[in-house]
């Protein structure tokens, strides 16, 4: 490599695709960090942050890793898998004898305005879901299917906006980012 092609740090220069990938790459990493924000925020109430960055690290690395031989069918498919599995690993979670339709009570109760502070057993709520939407986002981001990678952070962020746990300034730099 001549030293034309070098910045003058040492390292190579880049060219207009390789500057857009990664502006493309930073903002959806900051629409998924937009979501993350509030389920950390959650986490940070309720503990333990350890376990919910490990679960963060793994998808991401997972994601980045996979999306080299996983089709995007497959990846949806495991994506999907990721989330009902931790959908029905916070079932378990809960005291007494667990249903389903707690499960579908919780999320209804989010859905129309209620807090996640106030389900059951946030912690293991917050847990179960972090996988499945961190992995596709990173997936579809490193497949350079930005437009499907900032649905589904945005699609994460737009739930938690429904719930009202995520404040103006993240929903705000959340659809910046996006868009």
């Amino acid at each position: 490599m001549s030293t034309a092609d070098r910045t003058g740090f040492g390292w190579p220069s880049l060219d207009a695709a390789g500057k857009t990938r990664i502006a493309a790459l930073a903002a959806v990493a900051a629409t998924l960090t937009s979501a993350l924000q509030v389920l950390y925020f959650l986490i940070d109430v309720v503990g333990p942050r350890p376990v919910f960055l490990t679960l963060v690290a793994v998808s991401l690395v997972a994601a980045t890793i996979l999306a080299r031989v996983l089709t995007t069918r497959s990846a949806v498919a495991l994506g999907l898998v990721l989330l009902l599995v931790g959908l029905w690993w916070y079932v378990q979670q809960l005291t007494g004898t667990p249903q389903v339709g707690s499960l579908a009570t919780d999320t209804l109760s989010l859905l129309t305005g209620n807090s996640l502070l106030r389900i059951s057993n946030i912690r293991a709520w917050a847990l179960a879901v972090t996988p499945g939407p961190t992995f596709l986002t990173w997936y579809f981001a490193m497949r350079r299917r930005y437009g499907l990678s900032v649905a589904v952070a945005g699609g994460t962020l737009g739930f938690f906006v429904l719930t009202g746990d995520a404040d103006l300034l993240t929903t705000l730099s959340g659809v910046i980012a996006g868009t």
